[in-house]
């Protein structure tokens, strides 16, 4: 009898000490399954991921001018459209460094005047002109959640014109050689009207930098899809049309897609 009190004994000192053993397996194995968690939690915090996309929006682009040869003068830009490729990589969870590429397209119709006592200078054109602009990307989040980012960024830009048109008219005083009453040569003023058409633009720049500041909303659709609000301010520092002293100055609107999975860096 004493020998199976014995044998029960050891028996549920066995089970107690086998449950011990489980229960803190049990506890290893989840801590480990925290710290793998957490630590791929923490990698994605940090934000060190890297996508591209596309854009595709609308400007508003307008002349203006720091010269005072125009005596009276306006700009009427049109809308018109700019699609760009982009690539950002997120440096950490605040900031991300990228760039753009874009094709950027304007159109603005102008209007000046400029007369003294002896000069007439009337011009009304219409300018079409074509860039292709390469942006170095610099930024900050101002909100950075999961599924909602608000992004600052500026950035140097520098373009090359592929394409320019001027079409429009333009009246210009001169002076005629006249054969008076009492048959003297003098000078009279006259206003001669002549249509313009050129193609490429005489007297453009081929090359425009400048300075763009914009924010950008994004919203993640999907673990593909990202949809950008995108708002730029821009504004060329280069001599557009050396004879009338212009600058371009752009608004931009549009919208992008992030078309790529995340790749968080190793």
């Amino acid at each position: 009898m004493k020998k199976y009190i014995f044998l029960l004994i050891l028996i549920l000192i066995s089970l107690n000490s086998f449950s011990q053993i489980i229960t803190k397996e049990e506890a290893y194995q989840k801590s480990i399954s925290n710290l793998y968690v957490q630590k791929n939690h923490n990698k994605s915090d940090t934000g060190n991921h890297s996508y591209f996309g596309i854009n595709l929006g609308i400007n508003n682009s307008n002349f203006y001018s720091f010269s005072d040869y125009h005596d009276e003068y306006y700009y009427m830009p049109y809308i018109n459209y700019d699609f760009s490729l982009f690539y950002i990589e997120n440096t950490n969870k605040n900031t991300f460094l990228g760039f753009e590429l874009e094709n950027q397209n304007i159109s603005i119709k102008s209007y000046t005047l400029y007369f003294t006592v002896s000069t007439y200078d009337e011009q009304h054109i219409k300018y079409n002109l074509n860039f292709m602009n390469f942006y170095p990307l610099f930024g900050i989040y101002l909100v950075n959640d999961d599924r909602v980012k608000i992004s600052l960024n500026i950035s140097p830009y520098v373009g090359f014109l592929v394409y320019s048109k001027a079409v429009g008219i333009v009246k210009e005083s001169d002076w005629k050689q006249v054969v008076d009453t009492a048959g003297n040569i003098i000078n009279i003023p006259i206003i001669e009207t002549y249509n313009i058409n050129d193609s490429p633009v005489k007297d453009k720049s081929n090359f425009n930098f400048g300075f763009r500041l914009g924010y950008n909303i994004m919203i993640d659709l999907n673990k593909n899809w990202t949809m950008f609000l995108v708002n730029n301010y821009s504004m060329g520092l280069v001599n557009m049309i050396d004879e009338s002293k212009l600058y371009n100055m752009t608004f931009q609107l549009g919208i992008s897609y992030k078309f790529n999975n995340n790749f968080y860096k190793k």
